[in-house]
C-alpha cells in the first residue's frame, strides 16, 4: 500500500485550463503533483450529483498503482466555483468508497456564506462587463444562482460548503487567500469563515492581500503567495 499525495486545483466558475494553469505551475515549482477541475459556468444551476460526474473514473483512480494504495488530496479551492466542484467530488470519492485523506485545504477568494447575499454582492460588479451581452449573461446567471434553492426546493449549495468545511471538517487545516478588494465574493464572508473555522478549534493560516482583485492574489503578489502556500503545506504535511 502507497500514499499518493495530490493537490487538487479547483477553477473558479467559468474559468479555462490556461489561467489555471498557474496554480499547477505553482506546486509543480514545490515539488508537489497536481490535477485540475475546471468549473464549467452552469455548475451552480444544477445539483452537485451531476458537477465532474466522471472525476473519480478519469481523474483520481487513475493515480493509484494498486487498488489498496491511498490518496492524500489537498484540494486548492478558487472561489465559489472551485468549492463547488470540491464538494461534488468528495461526495464522488465517498460513493465510490475510495481510500483517501485530506490534510490540509486552501481557499482562495472564497467562500461565500450563501448564494443570496452572494449574487447581491456581485451584481455590482457585472456594471464592470465589456459589453451587453457579456452584462446580461452574467445577471441571468446570478439571478438563477440567486433563486434556485428555492425554484428546486434544495438546500442553498454555499451553506452545503459551509457545513462540510467548518462544521464536518473543523480539524482540517485551512489556509484563506483573499482581498479585501475582491468585487465578486464578499470580503466579509471570507473573514466569517475564517472566524467559524477559528471557533471550532481548527488551524487557520489567512494571507490578506489588498489592492488585489477576484482570483488575482497570485498575480497580484506572487512571491508572497507562494511563499504563504508552501509554509503552509511544510507545516501540515508529513515528509517525504
Amino acid at each position: 500500500m502507497a500514499t499518493k499525495r495530490v493537490v487538487v486545483v479547483c477553477g473558479w466558475l467559468g474559468a479555462k485550463s490556461r489561467p489555471v494553469s498557474k496554480y499547477t505551475e505553482l506546486y509543480g515549482a514545490m515539488g508537489y503533483d497536481t490535477v485540475v477541475l475546471l468549473s464549467g459556468e452552469a455548475d451552480l444551476l444544477k445539483p452537485h450529483r451531476f458537477v465532474h460526474a466522471n472525476a473519480v473514473a478519469q481523474v483520481f483512480m487513475p493515480l493509484k498503482s494498486s487498488p489498496d494504495d491511498v490518496l492524500e488530496l489537498i484540494p486548492h479551492m478558487l472561489s465559489n466555483g472551485g468549492c463547488r466542484s470540491w464538494y461534488s467530488v468528495e461526495n464522488y470519492l465517498c460513493a465510490a468508497d475510495v481510500r483517501y485523506v485530506v490534510p490540509a485545504m486552501v481557499f482562495d477568494s472564497a467562500p461565500s456564506t450563501n448564494v443570496w447575499d452572494s449574487a447581491n454582492y456581485a451584481w455590482r460588479a457585472t456594471t464592470e462587463l465589456p459589453t451587453f451581452l457579456a452584462r446580461l449573461a452574467t445577471r441571468a446567471m446570478l439571478i438563477g444562482m440567486k433563486w434556485y434553492p428555492t425554484v428546486t426546493r434544495t438546500q442553498d449549495s454555499f451553506e452545503a460548503h459551509w457545513d462540510r468545511y467548518f462544521r464536518s471538517q473543523p480539524h482540517v487545516p485551512k489556509l484563506f487567500l483573499y482581498s479585501p478588494s475582491d468585487n465578486i465574493v464578499d470580503p466579509s464572508h471570507v473573514r466569517a469563515a475564517i472566524a467559524c473555522a477559528k471557533s471550532h478549534g481548527g488551524d487557520v493560516d489567512v494571507l490578506e492581500v489588498p489592492g488585489a482583485k477576484h482570483v488575482s492574489i497570485l498575480t497580484h503578489a506572487p512571491e508572497l503567495y507562494a511563499t504563504t502556500v508552501r509554509n503552509f503545506l511544510r507545516k501540515h504535511l508529513a515528509p517525504k
